[in-house]
């Protein structure tokens, strides 16, 4: 069965809104002191 692009593409978008969420709250700092989001945002 072959693939939908479209699907493909746009669950790689709501994924990477989702990181944007998770990242906009934080600064730079907090995130590297941060496993457990550096660990989510490379997982998502």
């Amino acid at each position: 069965m072959k693939k939908d692009d479209k699907v493909y593409i746009g669950h790689m978008i709501d994924l990477a809104d989702r990181i944007i969420d998770m990242t906009s709250k934080i600064d730079r700092e907090e995130y590297d002191k941060s496993e457990y989001i550096r660990l989510a945002c490379l997982h998502l």
